[in-house]
């Protein structure tokens, strides 16, 4: 881990995640798309306060995936309800990964390990801010 990596997962520690969730899509997302999808899931009725996602390429192949933190008002997600809020409904194994969050610095340090390389895309977006 870099040194900003440290430092930002330190920071977005200090936010109430509820939820971890990875998505994997059948198609190479860029920043611009990964910045759609997270305006996407916070801006969706679904009760989802706040969200930071992190972008980063697979280790096997040219594709990548994108890990979410998210902060949920009032209720349990699940994975049906994380494929809606990204418009990925018919298609809710694009979730390939949701749990609850254990330990919220765990969590912020896994999902912002890779901030300062290369090709690593990643956002905060608040719904207050929508």
């Amino acid at each position: 881990m870099s040194t900003i990596s440290t430092h930002y997962g330190q920071w977005i520690s200090q936010f109430n995640w509820s939820h971890i969730a990875t998505i994997r899509l059948h198609y190479k997302l860029t920043e611009v798309s990964a910045q759609r999808l997270g305006q996407r899931i916070i801006s969706s009725p679904k009760e989802i306060s706040r969200l930071f996602y992190s972008v980063e390429k697979d280790s096997y192949d040219n594709m990548n995936h994108m890990h979410l933190l998210l902060e949920s008002t009032n209720h349990t997600l699940s994975r049906k309800d994380v494929a809606q809020a990204a418009g990925l409904s018919r298609n809710p194994k694009a979730i390939s990964f949701i749990q609850e969050v254990d330990s919220k610095k765990a969590v912020s340090m896994y999902t912002t390990k890779y901030i300062g390389n290369p090709n690593v895309y990643y956002g905060i977006e608040d719904k207050a801010y929508y």
